[in-house]
């Protein structure tokens, strides 16, 4: 994981390259797969790494997610996504182009705007292991998109909000401790046992003991002072035992 902020190209290229060196011996690797958006910065990162052969993928994560945003409702995306992968761009190509002009104007150009993006990066599509490349064991390490779109897209776009430059390096410094968090963030108590007489017994809390009883946590949404926020009324009522029925 590597993260910069108002640093230049070519220092982002440094950064990227002195990391690799220090983990891979590049002088063995003969193959580098850069995947991404299709965005011209991703690809260009890598220019001082300086290895044999470099082949761009277009991350699978951004094919479905803008296929399934603008024919979603008039194709069957499995399918043509199927074939996408088999047989590359051209094979499904008319299907899209026959559709891309129907519908609202805003439909429109989510179908133009997804038919341009997927012709363009056309070359970045197939798999590795339908390019024809003289290697064997290809593997991938997997797709990280869905949890930027959770942690970041939905943050700034849905909510509207944005970290400011310490918020930002303050972040970094949580992530570099991301397992040990893990481990200790929630810590799990077994509820002490109560007299049964001294409970609230109200029909919300009954509901949630029969899913959540014997246990309970600490959870940050809590400490935002936004009662109105989503499950404040569960994480509370969960958090704190006296309100909860015995079994």
């Amino acid at each position: 994981m590597m993260m910069a902020m108002n640093i230049t190209t070519e220092k982002w290229q440094e950064m990227i390259r002195e990391k690799i060196y220090s983990k891979y011996d590049l002088g063995s690797v003969s193959l580098l797969a850069v995947g991404g958006d299709g965005g011209n910065w991703v690809g260009s990162s890598f220019d001082l790494v300086g290895v044999k052969r470099m082949e761009r993928v277009l991350d699978p994560f951004h094919i479905n997610d803008v296929l399934r945003a603008a024919y979603g409702q008039e194709i069957d995306v499995s399918d043509t996504l199927k074939t996408l992968y088999q047989d590359g761009f051209n094979a499904i190509s008319q299907e899209l182009q026959t559709l891309k002009d129907k519908g609202s104007a805003s439909k429109r150009k989510a179908k133009n705007r997804c038919f341009d993006y997927l012709k363009n990066h056309q070359d970045e599509i197939l798999p590795l292991s339908a390019r024809g490349l003289p290697y064997q064991n290809l593997s991938s390490l997997g797709c990280m998109e869905s949890n930027v779109g959770k942690t970041i897209a939905i943050r700034m776009k849905t909510r509207g909000c944005s970290w400011t430059l310490s918020g930002a390096e303050a972040m970094v410094a949580i992530l570099s401790h991301i397992k040990e968090l893990s481990a200790h963030t929630l810590r799990y108590e077994e509820i002490r046992a109560k007299d049964r007489k001294n409970h609230h017994n109200s029909r919300r809390n009954k509901s949630v003991a029969s899913e959540y009883s014997g246990q309970h946590a600490s959870f940050p949404i809590l400490n935002s002072g936004k009662a109105s926020a989503p499950f404040y009324d569960l994480f509370r009522n969960i958090i704190h035992s006296e309100l909860l029925p015995l079994n």
